[in-house]
């Protein structure tokens, strides 16, 4: 929340400490598999995973493994109820962002304007073109 920075997610977003996971968090009071958001196909969800510390949305803690839609403008923390636990805030409405991410480095490429462009586009080997359909 403080970096302002915008995160692209995929359908599944795992977060805690991890390594395994996609959204890393470096905060002791986060879990190492911490909560996970999904999307639905028609709104995010988020889901504490059994966290010791707790997830939040809004000043509402979730209980264990319980599920609830995170929409725009929602504050998400993680460890505890307010900032300064590690929090975010829901964007917007959009649903989630195609991507490839490579298998041995873990380097995840999003696509612009439905395009991803593997390796990278200064060595374009394969294209991937998103259909209307979204397939």
């Amino acid at each position: 929340m403080d970096t302002g920075e915008r995160i692209a997610l995929r359908s599944r977003v795992l977060i805690g400490r991890s390594a395994a996971c996609d959204l890393r968090v470096e905060d002791p009071r986060v879990s190492s598999e911490h909560a996970s958001l999904g999307w639905t196909g028609a709104i995010w969800e988020v889901r504490d995973l059994g966290s010791k510390n707790g997830t939040f949305v809004g000043e509402r803690r979730l209980a264990a493994g319980e599920r609830i839609p995170l929409l725009p403008g929602d504050l998400l923390t993680l460890g505890a109820p307010r900032p300064p636990a590690t929090a975010f805030v829901r964007a917007d409405a959009e649903g989630p962002a195609a991507s490839a991410r490579h298998v041995q480095t873990g380097v995840v490429r999003a696509a612009s304007a439905g395009l991803i462009v593997l390796p990278d586009d200064e060595n374009p080997r394969a294209s991937i073109v998103e259909q209307h359909d979204g397939s």
